[in-house]
């Protein structure tokens, strides 16, 4: 007598399976859906230079001023452009920062006191060049600094040491 052992899986040990991998998915999904600190801040840093990018061509091209500011009343950045008189006539863009993410600033010839809703933070002209300040972005120990040529507009970024 030749028997086959044949080797079954009962209903139980099938539903604990299950809830097994059911659980790791979830702690897994939970885990994916919070982007990483350093990936949060370099698609700012991107977001940031790219409004920068956009209004030093928009400067060049009106033949006007553009001024990037900070309103930090509700934490966002925004692109206008200047007529005479500073008179803001239209804008250029607006980017909404995350509460978690730090900006702090350097300013050459001004620094506004901590009541003051808006910060202008860079000055683009028509002939390409800038205003040469510098902005810190800082999120989870990570800090970036931005800034902008005087002379020639470019938009530089440089990677800090992570803050202990």
């Amino acid at each position: 007598m030749n028997r086959a052992l044949r080797h079954n899986y009962t209903l139980v040990e099938l539903i604990a399976v299950i809830v097994i991998v059911a659980i790791i998915a979830t702690v897994g999904a939970v885990r994916l859906r919070r982007a990483p600190a350093f990936i949060t801040l370099e698609k700012q840093v991107n977001t940031i230079k790219t409004m920068l990018a956009v209004s030093r061509n928009a400067a060049t091209r009106l033949g006007h001023p553009v001024v990037v500011w900070l309103n930090r009343k509700d934490h966002t950045l925004n692109a206008t452009w200047a007529g005479f008189y500073q008179k803001i006539n239209r804008r250029v863009g607006r980017i909404h920062l995350p509460p978690d993410l730090k900006l702090r600033y350097r300013r050459l010839d001004l620094d506004p006191g901590e009541d003051s809703e808006t910060v202008n933070l860079f000055k683009l002209f028509p002939d390409g060049s800038g205003s040469g300040h510098d902005i810190l972005l800082s999120s989870h120990r990570r800090r970036v600094v931005i800034r902008v040529s005087p002379l020639t507009g470019a938009v530089q970024t440089r990677q800090l040491e992570d803050a202990e």
